[in-house]
């Protein structure tokens, strides 16, 4: 799983992390959350140290990676890897990282609101993109839906 954002309050990276516990509990002990995106100021710093340690205070820090500032050609080697990402800022304005996510193949859940909900996954008319989600629960699911059907004809779809 990942995630690609600027570390940033509005981004909720704390609602990954426990989107991450709930889900991997359900997942082979080998799967991993690479949380990929860049700081701005000593603000986002602060931000990305507090989410270290929430991480290791939930016990998923062995299984959850901090990206920081990665050059393009690595980002898109994890992208390449990977099978679902999640994006949870709430009234994402557009949501570009997660045009980016979906257009490398990658299964996407955002957050039910905004730009996501109304121009990205809820808004297309011809079936299903990705999926929508408000709550940890509602991420939790879905990721694990999805790496466990992931090989589906279904999920072969979304990812073309």
């Amino acid at each position: 799983m990942i995630s690609f954002a600027q570390f940033r309050p509005e981004k909720d990276h704390m609602k990954q992390l426990e989107i991450w516990k709930k889900a991997s509990a359900n997942l082979p002990p080998d799967a991993k959350f690479y949380i990929l995106g860049t700081t701005r100021d000593a603000a986002d710093e602060k931000l990305l140290a507090r989410l270290k340690e929430r991480a290791f205070a939930l016990n998923i820090a062995q299984s959850v990676e901090f990206k920081v500032g990665l050059p393009y050609s690595e980002v898109m080697e994890i992208f390449s890897r990977a099978k679902v990402a999640i994006h949870t800022m709430k009234l994402e304005h557009f949501g570009i990282s997660i045009v980016e996510m979906m257009s490398a193949g990658i299964v996407t859940i955002a957050h039910n609101s905004g730009g996501p909900k109304l121009d990205i996954i809820g808004g297309f008319k011809e079936g299903v993109v990705g999926y929508l989600a408000t709550e940890v629960d509602g991420y939790a699911e879905h990721v694990t839906y999805i790496m466990k059907h992931y090989y589906d004809s279904f999920h072969d779809n979304l990812r073309r």
